[in-house]
């Protein structure tokens, strides 16, 4: 009777680990997905996306330096800044475009949101 109990568990093992590891998925195709193009944008745009970042960098610096007034200085120039921000430029990219419009609308939200706060800490979290 052991012997036969063993013998059904070691098939069973056996057949979970064939079940788990080696069985191919119905439906599951191993497909790769294709990377979005990027086409050459325009200086414009280029350049719109350059003072963006240029004006970022300036309101983390003013963070580092904890200095509540410059952050909101650089901060407000950054809302205009992503306000004037040339998303034109990708329009043919539609993937890309309403990805970074999404992205940018939050961008301001969070900008704005900062610009009413009074505290650093307030401003940070």
């Amino acid at each position: 009777m052991k012997t036969l109990l063993v013998t059904t568990l070691f098939i069973a093992v056996i057949f979970g680990i064939w079940w788990m590891f080696f069985k191919e998925k119905a439906g599951v195709k191993n497909t790769k997905e294709e990377p979005v193009k990027v086409l050459n944008h325009s200086s414009e745009f280029n350049n719109s996306v350059s003072t963006v970042m240029s004006s970022y960098f300036d309101i983390a610096s003013a963070f580092v330096n904890a200095d509540t007034s410059k952050i909101k200085e650089h901060n407000k120039k950054f809302v205009t800044v992503i306000d004037s921000l040339k998303l034109s430029g990708v329009k043919n990219d539609t993937a890309i475009y309403q990805s970074a419009s999404m992205l940018m609308s939050d961008i301001k939200a969070n900008a704005v949101a900062i610009l009413s706060e009074t505290d650093l800490t307030e401003m940070i979290s």
